[in-house]
């Protein structure tokens, strides 16, 4: 599970990843291996305190 500041922050570093070559070559050994992939944006339940 990953974390972000804002919906911003996670589209900038999603941004970057797809423009790394070093991800790009992982990527392409990584894909035979991938039945499914699955994104889910959870939002934090009004009682969660951060820190």
């Amino acid at each position: 599970m990953w974390g972000y500041d804002s919906m911003d922050d996670r589209w900038e570093r999603r941004k970057a990843l797809q423009a790394s070559d070093e991800w790009q070559a992982y990527a392409v050994q990584m894909r035979p291996l991938v039945d499914r992939i699955e994104n889910r944006i959870l939002i934090p339940a009004p009682f969660f305190r951060h820190g």
